[in-house]
């Protein structure tokens, strides 16, 4: 049994609370190569500012045409400072209608840049969703093809893949049709997009401050940190956490690490947007600063621990220590015993709304709800109820989605 706290000591502290040694080889096989990135970079940026690069183009030639054609018949035929006023015009609006598109064909280059290589600019989601429902029914379909004919259909991975990229092309077109509109809205959101969190797919510790931020509904910047090549360990890294571990959030010149301090921070700072994340009742605030505390100290360690030993352990083809296990879910049980009788009381862990006190429980709930310590909650009634509850969230839901995408 030691031999086995040791080991999962020695991974579990490379990922500072997350996921231990496995995730870290689970990532070196799931791990782009650096030439798709670039083919990515290439494709999308003729693609996307070609149409808009053409137009504002086509604008100054338009305008310097009709310059030179204008401009000696307004000479001859007009007083002089007729075409002197037309000339003037004529030279603002074709300059500044070349700018603007100039300007706009930058924006969307941009935009679609950081979508195509995992980023998370504005309007992502709803493209995001779009091509979710588009690849539940496309999978549907091909259940359905498969049960009829009998047959397999191979390129499963490819359909992804190509449904990301129509819908990206079809984005593209619509943006060209009014390209105003859309780097109004991008601009709008250039504050709220000063935020970047950085992690790594998969990993608890980051998709406990991810769902903070979308339960927000704030924009922000999700930056792939590459665990496959220690990017972690590297000074531009360690300048943002000196331990070299994830999540890291960048809120303009603030950089916050440690999971729960971010969760934390968002709730607080943006108090004002989307779902309120703590009381403001001095009485009912520490009432949830003990369930956050309980969530830390209780919930954490044997839970985490259960998931790396049924979950990641199993996912890279290590064994699972059966002694181990069945001493954290006997520690487990004990913490969730406590929750159900909690759970009596309130709705939440932290009173009669969703808190923190349940936010930063969710990572390794839904690890664990997919192993055999499922048993533990479904045996305890509340408990179970409170589950289902904050793991059908919409902010949640839209994590879930992106691990099966990318996980």
């Amino acid at each position: 049994m030691n031999i086995h706290h040791q080991t999962y000591n020695n991974q579990h502290n490379s990922y500072g609370g997350g996921v231990g040694g496995s995730y870290n080889e689970y990532q070196n096989q799931h791990h782009t190569s650096p030439l798709v990135h670039q083919v990515v970079k290439a494709a999308t940026s003729v693609t996307a500012g070609g149409s808009l690069l053409v137009l504002s183009g086509l604008t100054l030639a338009g305008t310097v045409v009709a310059l030179t054609i204008a401009t000696p018949l307004l000479v001859i035929f007009s007083p002089v400072l007729v075409p002197a006023a037309i000339t003037l015009f004529l030279l603002a609006t074709g300059f500044l209608t070349y700018g603007g598109f100039g300007v706009a064909a930058v924006t969307v280059l941009s935009w679609i840049y950081k979508y195509a290589t995992g980023g998370h600019p504005p309007g992502s989601d709803s493209l995001d969703q779009a091509r979710d429902k588009l690849g539940y029914k496309a999978r549907d379909m091909k259940g359905r093809a498969e049960h009829a004919t009998g047959m397999g259909i191979h390129g499963r991975a490819d359909m992804g893949s190509a449904l990301r990229w129509k819908l990206l092309f079809s984005a593209i077109f619509f943006i060209s049709l009014d390209p105003y509109h859309f780097y109004k809205r991008i601009t709008a959101n250039s504050a709220t997009m000063a935020l970047k969190l950085h992690g790594i797919v998969g990993s608890p510790p980051a998709f406990r401050a991810m769902a903070a931020l979308y339960e927000k509904d704030l924009d922000f910047e999700f930056v792939r940190v590459n665990y496959a090549s220690r990017e972690q360990k590297t000074p531009r890294f360690l300048a943002l956490n000196p331990f070299g571990q994830v999540p890291v959030l960048e809120d303009g010149d603030l950089k916050l690490f440690e999971s729960r301090a971010i969760t934390k921070y968002v709730a607080e700072a943006y108090a004002d947007k989307g779902t309120s994340l703590i009381f403001k009742d001095p009485k009912k605030s520490a009432i949830q600063t003990v369930w956050m505390e309980a969530e830390a100290q209780k919930f954490n360690s044997p839970s985490i621990r259960l998931v790396f030993e049924l979950k990641f352990n199993l996912n890279r083809g290590g064994e699972t220590g059966e002694a181990l296990v069945v001493e954290l879910e006997a520690k487990l049980a004990d913490v969730l015993d406590v929750y159900e009788s909690r759970l009596t009381e309130s709705k939440y862990l932290g009173g009669d709304s969703f808190t923190l006190a349940d936010l930063n429980h969710l990572p390794n709930l839904h690890y664990l709800m997919e192993t055999k310590v499922k048993k533990l909650f479904d045996a305890r009634p509340h408990v179970s109820a409170w589950a289902a509850d904050i793991l059908s969230r919409p902010a949640w839901v839209k994590i879930v989605s992106m691990l099966q995408r990318e996980g």
